[in-house]
């Protein structure tokens, strides 16, 4: 996600209220995640993060897959965005461990703003949102990608 972030013009030219929002939101939703900060080797970088110039990145993990051919698992392991399994391990609003869709989880966190019309408009409904105390729901399955067992909920960043 960070190495996203870092590349997308939208957050780059937003400057830095609404690119202090977007990293705030994306180490928040990392937290969740995975589930807590975890031991990370001092040899890389942590999860999601680019490598330092002269680093490399590890191998990309072999997560398992369901009978669909979905990867699921933790983003702990994964060193960038495109490491991530299709199912990411969460922690439900009930506090049961499941998966969210890669896919959904990219949507409500605006991970897919292209533009920076897109983020614009993002940053306002998260904005109105926060003011009005709604977050966003995402369902939260086992997985098989299929069993729905509860809801993932994301706080809304502020932005100025």
């Amino acid at each position: 996600m960070w190495d996203r972030l870092r590349a997308n013009p939208a957050v780059r030219w937003l400057g830095w209220s609404a690119g202090l929002t977007a990293v705030v939101v994306a180490g928040a939703l990392t937290g969740f995640a995975v589930g807590g900060a975890g031991h990370q080797s001092q040899s890389r970088p942590p999860a999601g993060v680019m490598a330092a110039p002269g680093q490399s990145l590890p191998p990309a993990p072999h997560y398992p897959r369901n009978a669909q051919g979905l990867t699921y698992g933790s983003m702990q392991s994964a060193a960038t965005d495109q490491q991530a399994p299709a199912l990411i391990l969460v922690t439900d609003t009930q506090g049961e461990n499941g998966y969210v869709f890669k896919t959904d989880l990219d949507a409500a966190t605006g991970a897919t703003i292209s533009s920076p019309d897109q983020a614009f408009a993002w940053q306002a409904k998260q904005n109105a949102m926060a003011a009005a105390g709604q977050t966003t729901s995402i369902p939260v399955y086992r997985s098989d990608g299929v069993t729905k067992i509860g809801v993932f909920r994301i706080q809304p960043g502020v932005g100025k």
